[in-house]
């Protein structure tokens, strides 16, 4: 009798956890990379997740400590990778994982990447010279 009642017990705890893993995987499983974002940021107290759109890619997140909401677009993610990147509405990166020992990093644009390209004249040699 008493290891009846504790194999009911321990059933209903794993499938109580197995339900609740489902519920908070379900959104993401035509997006791993995004979910994973989304778990991530959940764990954190840095920042909040305030909104999602799985199809768009993107995650709306709110910085605790200052109330800045922004929204983060997932732009590179391969399975079997060990990070995600992606890139906020206001030009920073951020990318979830990897070998920097933090559960993600957000990067600054630098300052070359804002500036101007040159023009395409400028960057083209001359065309009427022949090699041979």
């Amino acid at each position: 009798m008493g290891c009846g009642i504790a194999l009911l017990v321990v059933l209903l705890i794993g499938g109580g956890a197995t339900y609740w893993l489902y519920n908070q995987a379900k959104d993401f499983i035509g997006n791993p990379g995004l979910g994973v974002v989304a778990a991530v940021i959940k764990m954190d107290d840095t920042y909040e997740l305030v909104d999602k759109d799985v199809a768009g890619g993107t995650l709306t997140v709110k910085e605790s400590a200052t109330g800045e909401v922004s929204v983060w677009t997932l732009t590179q993610f391969e399975e079997g990778s060990e990070t995600v990147e992606l890139t906020d509405d206001k030009g920073r990166s951020i990318t979830v994982g990897g070998s920097s020992g933090k559960a993600f990093t957000i990067t600054e644009p630098s300052e070359e990447a804002t500036e101007e390209a040159p023009a395409v004249e400028d960057a083209v040699e001359d065309s009427s010279e022949v090699v041979e």
